[in-house]
């Protein structure tokens, strides 16, 4: 399946010491670690230079870390925020989903866990992947070259260690990544 995009995570560019650099690097590696590969941060935090040495060490190419930007698709944080996401999505209205990760008030980074929270909020499990990847990506500008699988794309793919995708939201808590692809390229494996 394509790689998550987690469009709302907040790195907190108030704190710039070596704890809070260090805390940066450890919550992109977790949320890559569960098949993030593309993230949107917010502006003030990518302009503070101290955390956007460390953005740039991660990713060099500035390919996968995004300022949000403005867009008709409405973005859920659902581990955040309760909403009705069946009236949205009733409405024809494309929705997104985001971790919505702030280290104080949601200390949850990883996309799956938010997927799970999104199908209790009225998502079927297919809409809340379709909003975690391609609908995400669109959120952050992506659209037409990451957050699903075809033919001239980045491919940014997942390999699930599950037999059933729906596992997804029904395995709460587990890492079902076994391995995930950048451009192609296999840059991490979960487990053996």
């Amino acid at each position: 399946m394509p790689g998550f995009v987690d469009a709302c995570i907040h790195l907190d560019a108030s704190e710039t010491g070596p704890i809070a650099l260090a805390h940066a690097r450890r919550v992109l590696r977790l949320s890559l670690l569960h098949g993030t590969t593309s993230w949107g941060i917010l502006a003030e935090e990518l302009r503070e230079p101290k955390l956007a040495r460390v953005l740039k060490k991660i990713d060099p190419s500035n390919e996968t870390l995004v300022p949000i930007v403005d867009t008709s698709i409405h973005l859920l944080q659902p581990l955040v925020q309760s909403c009705d996401a069946r009236a949205l999505i009733e409405t024809g209205a494309a929705v997104g989903i985001a971790s919505g990760y702030q280290r104080q008030s949601q200390p949850s980074c990883t996309v799956p866990m938010a997927i799970a929270a999104g199908t209790d909020q009225g998502f079927t499990i297919e809409e809340a992947i379709a909003a975690s990847t391609i609908n995400s990506a669109y959120v952050l500008g992506l659209g037409d070259r990451a957050g699903s699988l075809e033919v001239g794309k980045q491919a940014d793919i997942l390999i699930l260690d599950a037999s059933d995708y729906r596992d997804l939201a029904r395995a709460r808590g587990l890492n079902l990544v076994h391995s995930i692809m950048k451009h192609g390229e296999m840059i991490a494996e979960v487990s053996d």
